[in-house]
């Protein structure tokens, strides 16, 4: 039988829910690989939090008994996007000497991703009903990176700000800061009071808005929100869906993507109608800033009951949507290789 050594670590921070799902798929991904490897003896480096600039060091990490053509190594990934390790020397230097190299998680060879299953759980008895349409679209942010801060600067150059709820870290843009910052902080510490289990006590100061990773957010503004701009975690990455990406899908609610294109056709190959598919617009899975804000201003020129029947025109995608994202949450946990979620 295979043999199978393991290096790497796991995510240690709050919520412990977090390290315990991490910690689950990768002994399912070990259980696998073991059972299905044509190789005597596999690598499995967990990715999550790895040191880069140890990448140098990581080839000694491969034990010079075991050679090219008796050895595998696999390099996962389920927390974080990794399409930075294809780039490194590290990997380079596997494939130069020979090594048979694979990606498990959020990659192109072997997606698959616990999220679902942890935010199905969260949140599969949330009323997520549309009641109104006080905001035509909902924006979280929270870290300042580039792809957000492009998004919010056009947003506020078109003049678009004030017909969405939009969040962003304090100190960029005094008009968010008032309409929403003392309102989501206070909201947050209410439901990290009543409701732990469910939400990040956010102890990193810096980025002045707190991380709710499972929830849907304060349900009064998601059940008056129509559209849900999400904000992916890494513009570069082009394999990571965080939970901001299935969070409108559970949500039941239209989206349009602020983040690498290649997320479009993940969600495509998963099963899932895009947003090009949702509003007819072949732009929107570009998923860049120009074709959102194109389309915020289109949508802008509806009135409230035109945007609610489109909604409902939209409905039977969106639950679609759920009825899939169901099916991939409620999934064989064990089955991880092979795009094992995926029709």
């Amino acid at each position: 039988m295979p043999t199978l050594t393991f290096l790497g670590r796991y995510y240690t921070c709050d919520p412990q829910e977090i390290y315990n799902y991490e910690k689950e798929w990768v002994t399912n991904l070990k259980n696998e690989i073991i059972k299905t490897s044509k190789h005597t003896h596999n690598y499995l480096i967990n990715l999550t939090w790895i040191d880069r600039d140890k990448q140098y060091d990581w080839i000694n990490w491969i034990d010079p008994l075991h050679t090219p053509d008796i050895c595998k190594v696999w390099l996962s990934g389920s927390i974080d996007g990794f399409t930075w390790i294809t780039n490194s020397d590290f990997y380079y230097r596997l494939k130069q000497k020979g090594y048979q190299v694979s990606t498990v998680g959020y990659s192109e060879e072997h997606w698959h991703s616990w999220f679902p299953y942890w935010l199905y759980n969260k949140n599969k008895n949330v009323d997520t009903t549309l009641r109104s349409v006080k905001y035509l679209y909902l924006n979280y942010n929270r870290k300042p990176k580039t792809h957000r801060l492009n998004l919010v600067n056009s947003l506020r150059d078109n003049n678009l700000l004030h017909l969405g709820y939009i969040t962003f870290q304090k100190g960029y843009y005094q008009t968010i800061d008032e309409t929403t910052g003392n309102t989501e902080q206070n909201f947050h510490e209410l439901q990290v009071k009543n409701e732990p289990s469910n939400y990040v006590k956010e102890q990193d100061i810096k980025h002045s808005r707190p991380e709710d990773v499972c929830s849907l957010g304060n349900l009064e503004v998601w059940n008056s929100s129509y559209l849900n701009v999400v904000s992916e975690t890494e513009f570069y990455d082009q394999y990571h869906l965080s939970e901001k990406t299935w969070k409108p899908i559970l949500g039941l609610r239209p989206f349009v993507l602020n983040s690498n294109p290649t997320v479009s056709k993940v969600l495509e190959k998963l099963g899932f109608y895009t947003p090009a598919m949702l509003f007819k617009r072949q732009d929107l899975d570009n998923c860049d800033v120009e074709s959102i804000v194109s389309l915020v201003n289109e949508l802008k020129n509806l009135n409230d009951t035109q945007i609610y029947n489109l909604y409902q025109e939209q409905l039977p995608m969106l639950q679609h949507n759920y009825k899939r994202f169901t099916e991939i949450a409620t999934g064989d946990r064990t089955k991880i290789l092979n795009w094992a979620q995926s029709k």
